[in-house]
């Protein structure tokens, strides 16, 4: 028994990187797209988280916002510190589109 199987072509295997490279060249700027979305979506949520956080702090303290900073035993504590108890994250203070900081 004579197996008669034939092997791609150069011009076949070509011909499919290159709908590989043209399908990859459409898709890769709806995902970027797509992620920029979600970090707008990260970004927005980390604004409401500390909107909420001052709020709740307010609630606390009688109606009143923390300062932006306050002088304790001469050193300079300033408002994150008071409304961490209410967030507990340090992320929340930065977008995830902003690439002048990065935690990598």
């Amino acid at each position: 028994m004579v197996s008669n199987t034939r092997g791609f072509t150069l011009i076949e295997l070509l011909v499919v990187i290159a709908i590989i490279a043209i399908l990859a060249a459409i898709l890769f700027p709806v995902f970027a797209r797509a992620r920029e979305k979600a970090r707008q979506s990260s970004c927005m949520s980390n604004a409401k988280q500390l909107a909420l956080g001052f709020l709740m702090y307010a609630q606390d303290y009688d109606e009143e916002f923390p300062r932006q900073y306050i002088v304790v035993s001469g050193v300079a504590v300033r408002w994150p510190a008071y409304i961490m108890p209410y967030i507990k994250n340090y992320q929340i203070f930065t977008c995830p589109s902003d690439k002048s900081y990065s935690l990598d």
